[in-house]
């Protein structure tokens, strides 16, 4: 009995209770054999005991071996529900960390087949992403060559990425691989890794550097004539003119009007700048656009008396609405039909004009009564501080940033802009905005369903 303890003791439970029940029945056989060597017992009994004890040694062992099998398969069994709920609740609690997180998350496979996204993803990428490869969606070669990277060296990667269609977008991909035995295993049908892709949204950051530097040289570049002016002015009214009251006078209402040019020119880029920052978010306000052109007409009208020039606003019935800034499209109306104002022939009519021809884009039309334009500078009015004439614009006022101001709000909007124009007889200016069912699909798919029309 002690050698087969002494054997059980090295053994797994389950295997070292049969070979104590053996033991057991072979001490008792034992024990009947010294007692007949003694003469206490006869042979005969003590053999038929003998056997017995075998026999039952066998049956028990071989009951309590069918016992331990049960155990064992219901305790493997019972291990094996309990993997399942561990890798069930890593699932769950892996879908709900991806869905929270605040940005475009992915997460693939080895063979780079999307097994997760979140909200934000599937909004950039489309609804049926899941079991698919991620280079059908993700088509850019600096992304795509990170999470190769990662794929292969299991070391995490950063890339940066350029978007120029529907607008100029920035985007910082991360891909980092994470193994399943870090947190102990997952489902599984998964694989032995899986890689985690975040894809962050800098357009803003790269926007604000860029607006600093083309602020930078665009008020240098545009602020320096009236600047000189200015000093110049203030040296002759300080030395040369310093008595001369008639000169005076004249003078302080030059340096007045440079300095409101100045202060006309600041406020246009820095409206520009913001404009440009806000680019690549698409604005979402439901706007009714003859409401905002009736507003915009009424706030002209002294303009347009002190012009002595007249306004009509033709509106189609039954418009759809749009999706829209409403402030920046009263500064596009604003900056057109001031624009018609001051390059009109006097006693001029400015005509508007809003309608949807093809009930899918809702269209504006400004015409005016000026000079024209000729052919060749029409592709370069929207350019910052491009003038046709550049003395008459700064006579009647006017920065060179209207129409650009125009063409980045009418970007933003997913929208469309056209110049015509006949020397002599006036400029046709064409805006058109995609009508509020349109302007519901994303600006990729806008662009898309322009293109195939």
């Amino acid at each position: 009995v002690h050698v087969c303890a002494r054997l059980g003791d090295r053994m797994q439970p389950n295997q070292a209770q049969p070979l104590a029940n053996i033991g057991v029945f072979v001490a008792l056989a034992l024990l009947a054999v010294g007692l007949a060597l003694a003469g206490f017992v006869e042979w005969t009994p003590v053999l038929i005991m003998c056997g017995a004890f075998v026999v039952g040694a066998f049956v028990i062992t071989f009951k309590t071996d069918k016992h331990l099998a049960q155990h064992r398969r219901e305790a493997e069994r019972n291990t094996e529900a309990r993997e399942r709920e561990k890798a069930l609740l890593f699932a769950s609690l892996r879908s709900r960390i991806v869905r929270g997180f605040p940005s475009p998350l992915l997460m693939i496979d080895a063979n780079r087949k999307v097994v997760e996204a979140n909200r934000h993803a599937r909004d950039m990428f489309g609804p049926d992403i899941i079991g698919n490869d991620v280079s059908f969606y993700l088509r850019q070669p600096a992304a795509l060559e990170a999470i190769r990277d990662t794929i292969a060296s299991g070391r995490p990667e950063q890339r940066e990425f350029q978007l120029s269609t529907p607008v100029e977008r920035y985007y910082t991909v991360f891909a980092n691989r994470v193994d399943q035995t870090e947190y102990g295993g997952g489902p599984p049908e998964d694989a032995d890794f899986f890689v985690v892709i975040a894809i962050q949204d800098i357009t803003k950051s790269k926007l604000s550097d860029k607006m600093r530097v083309d602020f930078i040289a665009n008020a240098s570049h545009e602020l320096r004539t009236p600047l000189s002016a200015l000093i110049g002015f203030i040296e002759t009214l300080s030395g040369p003119a310093a008595d001369d009251k008639d000169a005076h006078k004249r003078f302080l209402d030059i340096m007045a009007q440079e300095a409101d040019r100045m202060i006309r020119v600041i406020d246009d880029l820095l409206s520009l700048s913001r404009i440009e920052l806000e680019k690549h978010v698409p604005p979402r306000d439901v706007l009714d656009l003859p409401g905002i052109a009736s507003n915009v007409t009424q706030s002209l009208q002294m303009a347009l008396k002190d012009a002595d020039k007249t306004l009509s606003v033709d509106v189609a019935d039954a418009l759809p609405t749009i999706h829209g800034d409403r402030d920046q499209l009263i500064q596009v109306f604003q900056n057109l039909i001031t624009n018609a104002i001051k390059y009109s022939r006097d006693n001029a009519h400015i005509q508007v004009f809003i309608d949807a021809p093809d009930n899918r884009d809702v269209r504006i039309r400004v015409i005016d009564q000026g000079d024209g334009i000729a052919p060749e500078q029409i592709p370069r009015l929207t350019e910052r501080f491009y003038r046709v004439d550049t003395a008459r614009s700064r006579q009647i006022g006017g920065t060179g940033l209207g129409l650009a101001i125009v063409k980045h709000i009418v970007e933003r909007h997913s929208g469309q802009l056209a110049i015509e124009s006949e020397l002599g007889v006036g400029t046709t200016i064409t805006l058109q905005f995609p009508a509020l069912n349109q302007s519901t699909q994303t600006p990729t798919q806008v662009q898309e369903s322009r293109q195939s029309a």
